[in-house]
């Protein structure tokens, strides 16, 4: 499992693996204010880059994020 939460009340995203795949992060990056969490992984031996983002709801915070 792999997260980056906000506070709380709010934001939040998350990252949950299968037990069993064949998985290894090799960088992970997360928001401080849990808006999003960027992965670098190796899944059954091919690169992959996984990203979740949970974007603001008002458009004022979307053009500010």
């Amino acid at each position: 499992m792999f997260f980056a939460h906000g506070s709380n009340k709010s934001k939040g995203v998350l990252v949950l693996i299968k037990n069993d795949l064949d998985f290894e992060a090799k960088k992970v990056i997360a928001d401080e204010n849990g808006r999003f969490i960027i992965m670098e992984a190796e899944i059954q031996k091919q690169q992959f880059t996984l990203i979740n983002i949970y974007a603001p709801n008002e458009k004022k915070e979307q053009t500010i994020f």
